[in-house]
């Protein structure tokens, strides 16, 4: 290395990190292009590939990540939420969704549930008007047609065991704000089925 010549230097993780729930971390390895050898005759340090026999044996002992997916065009969903913004989340994350409907209350929800057919439900427990996402899913469950329909409870309001708690009350599932497409899919796929 001469004074005043520019150096080229990089650091290569190829592992990558999702995390796709609150209680599982995946890791998925990353494929990195193996930087250029110096041509013959040009003067400089030799790179070291991308993968060093260190990293090839890490990554044979990651699993897979399953990179099948839910097919959205063909499901329908009522989303009880009274927070604009979320709604609009909501529908921009699952924007490939077959219907999407939104009620702020479980009162406004009603008459769609009565003349829509929906494949599953996500809902906020905080909800407007005089019921709750609790007294909502109790109501729901014994409407006709909803009895095995996936209902998702959802907050931002975090608590130690709230998802056992959700799913202790008659809940599907449960998911916490905010709702990100790949959470969302990941979640759909113990519903659905994948492709």
């Amino acid at each position: 290395m001469r004074e005043g010549e520019a150096n080229e230097f990089a650091l290569v993780f190829p592992l990558k990190f999702v995390i796709t729930d609150s209680s599982k971390m995946e890791v998925e390895t990353v494929t990195v292009p193996k930087t250029a050898e110096p041509k013959s005759g040009e003067k400089g340090e030799k790179n070291v590939s991308a993968e060093s026999p260190a990293q090839k044996v890490a990554s044979d002992k990651i699993p897979a990540i399953d990179k099948r997916t839910v097919d959205l065009s063909q499901l329908a969903c009522l989303y009880l939420e009274d927070q604009v913004d979320s709604q609009m989340l909501f529908k921009f994350q699952l924007k490939d969704l077959k219907s999407i409907e939104f009620a702020p209350s479980f009162e406004s929800a009603l008459p769609l549930l009565k003349t829509k057919k929906f494949d599953f439900i996500v809902m906020d427990i905080n909800l407007q008007g005089e019921y709750n996402g609790l007294d909502a899913l109790r109501i729901i469950q014994k409407m006709p047609g909803y009895k095995n329909i996936p209902i998702i409870a959802s907050t931002a309001y975090l608590q130690p065991g709230a998802r056992d708690s959700f799913i202790a009350a008659g809940f599907s599932e449960f998911i916490s704000k905010p709702l990100f497409r790949d959470k969302l899919l990941e979640m759909l796929k113990k519903f659905f089925p994948v492709k």
